[in-house]
């Protein structure tokens, strides 16, 4: 699973065409959905160890 914050879903999509593996053929299907933040500001956990 990929999760991109874009403003349109079109981008999205182009960046999944143009991936090595589906245009390989070793990716045979994908699908881009939506993605609904409930908690948070839907910024990436930073840790420190």
């Amino acid at each position: 699973m990929l999760l991109f914050k874009a403003d349109n879903i079109d981008v999205v999509e182009d960046f999944a065409r143009q991936d090595p593996y589906v245009q390989a053929g070793l990716v045979t299907s994908w699908q881009v959905r939506p993605w609904n933040i409930v908690i948070g500001a839907g910024l990436p956990a930073i840790h420190y160890d």
